[in-house]
């Protein structure tokens, strides 16, 4: 509820419509909703849809020349907004545009990033403090090549030019691929750090992270398959197949299923 909250207060001085799609939650939080936030239009799913097909049936229905995909654990502060209104405002040639993304105690959290590639990747996982200064020593506003989708802004017909998200990508991974077929298509990715939003990262899939695994795994090929050469993805089975062969944290059922997706042969490229 923090998230509707901090929009109903920062968002008040703009004209906006907040559409939620609730992705057949298990508890009572469709129905709060309804009764503490009538104003929001809420779409119930019978089944889980994802990350990527929620978003895209909430931007089938949206009226508003700019789209804010915002994290149902991320909530924003005084002056998240306006930044990113502005910028899209007087540059049409920026595709998405997100904040600086913070922890709810305050400190940074890496929300964008280079091109994913093998070895960027690298540089992501084992030297992020070094990527986390270098940001924040850098420009106030800034090119990236992927922004986060806890909270990301874009002008609604460029979303609507690529597509939307790639409703392949079930959770996680397809914040990067819309970036990526985004800057395809002749955009910018901007880094605004004038603006800053609160997200406390992985609240709603912690519990679970381990028997998610198979689906992020799934993502993660899929975007090499889509974005990287055949090697590249070829060279990722290998790792995450010598990383997790004898990782017994999962249960038998999940260890089956994420193997069977790192074996698997097809993925769709387009």
């Amino acid at each position: 509820m923090d998230c509707l909250e901090s929009i109903k207060k920062h968002a008040a001085h703009i004209r906006h419509e907040v559409i939620v799609v609730d992705n057949a939650s298990q508890d009572d939080s469709a129905d709060l909703i309804e009764k503490h936030f009538p104003e929001v239009q809420l779409n119930r799913s019978d089944t889980n849809l994802g990350f990527g097909a929620a978003n895209n049936r909430a931007a089938r229905v949206a009226k508003g020349r700019f789209l804010l995909f915002l994290n149902n654990d991320a909530f924003l502060l005084e002056g998240s907004l306006d930044p990113m209104m502005e910028s899209l405002q007087n540059d049409s040639t920026i595709g998405v545009i997100g904040p600086e993304i913070r922890y709810p105690d305050g400190r940074f959290q890496l929300s964008s990033g280079p091109d994913i590639t093998l070895f960027n990747e690298f540089v992501m996982k084992h030297l992020s403090n070094w990527r986390q200064n270098r940001l924040r020593k850098g420009p106030l506003v800034q090119t990236v090549d992927w922004i986060s989708g806890a909270c990301m802004m874009i002008p609604a017909d460029v979303f609507h030019q690529v597509n939307g998200f790639d409703e392949t990508f079930f959770l996680y991974m397809e914040d990067a691929d819309l970036c990526k077929r985004i800057r395809n298509s002749g955009y910018k990715i901007i880094l605004n750090r004038t603006s800053t939003v609160i997200h406390c990262l992985g609240k709603t899939t912690s519990k679970t992270k381990s028997t998610l695994l198979p689906t992020i795994k799934r993502g993660h090929l899929h975007y090499y398959a889509q974005h990287n050469s055949a090697f590249s993805l070829l060279i990722l089975r290998i790792y995450l197949y010598l990383r997790y062969r004898f990782d017994s944290s999962m249960t038998p059922e999940t260890h089956k299923t994420l193997m069977e997706t790192i074996r698997r042969k097809k993925l769709c490229r387009t």
